[in-house]
């Protein structure tokens, strides 16, 4: 399913006509699953790599669903309920036992250790449950912890869908306004729920959390993470992200304009989103914007390049209505503060083909720098694609802007 991300338009029209397969087989294998005997203290190695597999590959499908709704804004394949009362995986330590013996004396170090799903691990992501006093921290794998944002990010899309259905076809039943309101607000606790848990499971020494595979795997986790908090716009302001498989001029180009004429609505929400779309950005450029796009495809997760994609699209939108408000609202100091920082942050990035950068608008420059981290990443064929979609981002950007500072001229 991964060849979705190759950019060959036949071979991605054949994957994702077997979506249905996929949907199907996962369903199946939870079904088997449940059958499963699971009496930890009966089971031997070799049932135990039966029964890890299987939860394991359930995982891959579900993370692969949501990769795929992020990337081209399709449907998700699954929901948060039934699809994830399966036992989470466990520690990585007993799936890398080599020999029976190994696995055995991984087993008798945690004899105790809880098997929750991942469906209560979610629950407990979303609303906290009251703690009992001296009780254990609550500890997952960081496997399962990319598995519980991916979650995370279909429940967010979920609410949202919920709430935009609620603000258009309430028909004066609720005050929807109201309940709109209370809905994005439940995403954001939960938003802010789950990145406190990942900053706890970070190490305060970088060099130890980047050679850690647990530890790179909650580095991935965040990536997740910057992608939920853009489920707080309305689906209407979202990208014809299915451009990405066509190679039709014409059709991009409406999809390129339709995305940057649809107004969008400044709230708090949509400023909190912008700003953790700006880490996104700001993260290959502490690092090194030119280091970032020779080099991280060989490290960083197929997550970083779909949620940085993700977030460029949000950024340089909102930046966008920024430089052309039209309507004259005002902005507020965390907007103010906002771009600030994103002009701060895109003076140290070197413009080697730029001649003129105080000509560009903010907006078309972000794309434009965003396309280039994008660009040099040929791992995943995608990508590429991505950034010539951005560069046509900036173009049009820059074109409206041009255009409003003329009429602002006369």
């Amino acid at each position: 399913m991964f060849a979705v991300f190759s950019h060959r338009q036949s071979l991605a029209k054949e994957m994702f006509g077997k979506i249905g397969f996929m949907m199907l087989e996962y369903q199946w294998r939870r079904i088997d699953l449940q059958n499963l005997v699971t009496n930890r203290k009966t089971m031997t190695w070799s049932d135990w790599i039966n029964f890890e597999q299987t939860k394991r590959a359930l995982c891959v499908m579900f993370i692969l669903s949501d990769l795929h709704m992020i990337t081209f804004n399709i449907t998700p394949g699954f929901v948060i309920d039934r699809d994830l009362m399966i036992e989470a995986p466990d520690s990585n330590e007993l799936w890398a036992a080599k020999t029976s013996e190994e696995w055995e004396e991984v087993q008798r170090s945690h004899p105790n250790s809880p098997q929750d799903t991942i469906q209560s691990i979610l629950e407990c992501m979303i609303r906290a449950p009251p703690s009992p006093p001296n009780s254990e921290p609550y500890c997952i794998s960081g496997f399962t912890a990319i598995v519980v944002m991916h979650a995370i990010n279909i429940y967010l899309w979920h609410l949202n869908q919920l709430a935009q259905t609620v603000s258009r076809f309430s028909l004066g039943i609720w005050p929807h306004e109201n309940l709109r309101t209370t809905l994005l607000r439940a995403a954001i606790s939960t938003l802010e729920r789950t990145e406190a848990a990942l900053q706890a499971g970070r190490s305060s020494d970088y060099k130890i959390a980047w050679d850690d595979p647990e530890h790179t795997l909650v580095f991935n986790c965040s990536a997740v993470l910057r992608a939920g908090y853009s489920r707080l716009l309305p689906p209407s302001h979202s990208f014809n992200r299915l451009t990405l498989l066509v190679n039709d001029s014409e059709a991009l180009s409406r999809a390129v304009k339709t995305y940057v004429n649809v107004p969008l609505e400044r709230n708090e929400f949509v400023t909190k989103a912008a700003s953790k779309a700006y880490e996104g950005f700001r993260g290959p450029v502490t690092i090194g914007a030119t280091l970032v796009s020779k080099t991280a495809a060989f490290s960083w997760s197929i997550e970083h390049a779909v949620a940085g994609w993700d977030s460029a699209l949000l950024l340089t939108k909102w930046v966008h209505s920024m430089e052309v408000d039209v309507a004259g609202q005002q902005p507020s100091d965390e907007e103010l503060q906002l771009l600030d920082d994103l002009k701060s942050l895109l003076a140290e990035v070197q413009y080697e083909h730029e001649t003129n950068v105080e000509v560009y608008s903010l907006a078309a420059l972000l794309a434009r720098t965003w396309a280039a981290l994008l660009g040099d990443i040929w791992v995943w064929g995608v990508t590429p694609r991505m950034a010539e979609i951005l560069r046509l981002l900036a173009l049009e950007y820059q074109r409206q802007a041009d255009s409003v500072l003329r009429n602002i001229g006369q």
